[in-house]
C-alpha cells in the first residue's frame, strides 16, 4: 500500500474492529483482533488489554477461513506503523495466509502509544482466525405479501435462514429490505 492510498482503495469491505497488541515481562509478543460485525476474532496468543479501536478491510469473509478445500490453512499477520501528513499515528496489520496475499489489513489509530509499548512494529507472527461469539451483525427480514416464506439475511456474515410462517401471522404483510429488523423479529415471536 503507498503512503497516498488509502484502505478503500484495496478492499471492497469494511466493519468496525479492535486489535490487542501486548507483550509481556518475558517478552512474549501477542496480538488479537476482534469484528463483531462479521462474527470473528482472529488471535496467536495472550487476552488481555485496552484493545485500539480501528477498522478491518477485506474483500471476502471465506479469506478468514482455516480450512480452505480440505487444507488447514496457514494465516499470517505483519504490524507496522504509519504516521500521515498530520503526524497521526496509525497501526496497520496486513493479514496473508497459504492461499492469498494481503487479504485483510486492519488500521486504527494509535493514539495511546501501544504500537511502541509493546514492542510489535515490524513483528510479525502466524495465527487462527475462530468465530467471535459474542457479536452482532446487520439483518435483513424480507416477506412477499400473500406468501409464507420469509429470509432473513445476515450478509455480513454471510448467512441466510429461511422458514415458513405456517400460522400466517403475517399473512398480508410485505417486509422489504428497509425495517427495524429488532422491531420485526420481537413482533414475530410475540405473535407466535
Amino acid at each position: 500500500m503507498s503512503a497516498e492510498a488509502t484502505p478503500e482503495d484495496y478492499y471492497d469491505q469494511q466493519t468496525a474492529a479492535d486489535l490487542l497488541l501486548f507483550r509481556n515481562e518475558n517478552n512474549l509478543k501477542a496480538l488479537r483482533l476482534e469484528a463483531p460485525g462479521i462474527a470473528k476474532e482472529f488471535s496467536d496468543g495472550v487476552y488481555i488489554g485496552k484493545d485500539p479501536p480501528g477498522s478491518l478491510y477485506y474483500d471476502n469473509v471465506s479469506d478468514f477461513e482455516q480450512y480452505q478445500s480440505g487444507t488447514d490453512v496457514n494465516h499470517r499477520y505483519k504490524v507496522t506503523k504509519y504516521t500521515n501528513s498530520k503526524n497521526k499515528v496509525f497501526i496497520i496489520v496486513k493479514f496473508s495466509s497459504d492461499t492469498k496475499t494481503d487479504y485483510a489489513l486492519f488500521k486504527g489509530g494509535d493514539a495511546r502509544n501501544a504500537l511502541t509499548a509493546s514492542q510489535m512494529e515490524n513483528h510479525s507472527n502466524y495465527g487462527n482466525w475462530g468465530e467471535l461469539l459474542n457479536s452482532n451483525t446487520p439483518a435483513t427480514l424480507t416477506k412477499s405479501s400473500g406468501q409464507n416464506n420469509l429470509t432473513l439475511s445476515l450478509n455480513k456474515v454471510q448467512r441466510v435462514a429461511n422458514w415458513t410462517d405456517t400460522a400466517q401471522n403475517f399473512k398480508d404483510y410485505t417486509i422489504g429490505p428497509y425495517i427495524d429488523i429488532l422491531h420485526q423479529m420481537w413482533l414475530f415471536f410475540d405473535l407466535v
